[in-house]
């Protein structure tokens, strides 16, 4: 690749953000390999030895990380303009993820020794290198991370799941046998609810219905006290009539009040009556 491409490339990428012009002419574009990765090609393998640090010139890749079942998860991407391999600036360190190429992908990459010079010759690329580092373990970086760890647990308690699978078989058939009697019951169960539901109604409704009905009674004799005769002998029929409604309402309540055994007979087509 011809310097002034390089020089093209690397002014777009984070590294190399605000690097003036005199310190981009002190780089040695030699110390850049470029390389070329096709789609699902793998560029790091993880738990390899960390010795090259990588900038994505053109393309995008996901970084994968595998679990003790050695499955892969994903885990995030990085585009065009960013870099990869940071974990290389850490004395004898492993990669602690693999990395794919999403698309077709061009790299440069860097042997540790010389980044290391780099960063010493240009203080700035150095502060740019800690800031991303730093935003990658921002909240939203550590929430994937997260994510990616409870998928794992998921994963891990789906395997414990399948390995006992015939224990779970046997304790579901005990469950459907259970489930069976319980069903046969089912019925008595819902009859009997259904009844003591009757019961506590009554129970409640001649509470609160006793107490206003006395008071209906206790007025109308009232009312007939004060009234005159003439007025008595007028509305006589009407007192007589919610006398008698009021004793008619309080002899059913009493009916409902003394019921031993709930019975019901048909109201309509969907829905029943009490017999009294």
């Amino acid at each position: 690749m011809k310097k002034e491409k390089m020089v093209e490339y690397l002014k777009c990428n984070k590294l190399f953000a605000n690097v003036s012009l005199e310190d981009f002419q002190s780089i040695d574009f030699s110390e850049f390999k470029v390389q070329e990765f096709k789609k699902d090609e793998v560029i790091i393998i993880q738990n390899s030895v960390a010795t090259h640090f990588y900038l994505i010139l053109e393309g995008e890749v996901n970084i994968i990380k595998k679990n003790l079942q050695g499955e892969e998860f994903f885990i995030f991407s990085r585009k065009k303009t960013d870099f990869i391999g940071d974990s290389v600036l850490v004395s004898n360190s492993k990669r602690n993820a693999s990395v794919k190429a999403k698309t077709n992908v061009i790299l440069a990459s860097i042997k540790k020794e010389d980044l290391l010079l780099l960063i010493d010759n240009i203080p700035i690329v150095k502060d740019n290198l800690l800031q991303r580092i730093s935003e990658r373990y921002s909240e939203s970086d550590r929430k994937t991370v997260n994510e990616i760890e409870y998928r794992m647990m998921l994963e891990k308690l789906n395997k414990e799941i399948v390995e006992n699978q015939d224990s779970l078989i046997s304790v579901n058939t005990k469950l459907q046998k259970t489930l069976l009697k319980l069903r046969g019951n089912q019925k008595t169960i819902i009859e009997l609810e259904r009844k003591n539901s009757v019961l506590a109604t009554a129970v409640t409704v001649n509470h609160k219905i006793n107490q206003h009905l006395m008071i209906i009674d206790g007025n109308i004799e009232l009312i007939e006290m004060l009234i005159d005769s003439k007025g008595k002998s007028q509305f006589s029929k009407k007192f007589k009539r919610i006398k008698d409604a009021v004793n008619e309402i309080a002899n059913i309540l009493k009916q409902m009040e003394n019921i031993e055994e709930v019975k019901f007979s048909k109201y309509a087509v969907e829905t029943d009556m009490i017999d009294l």
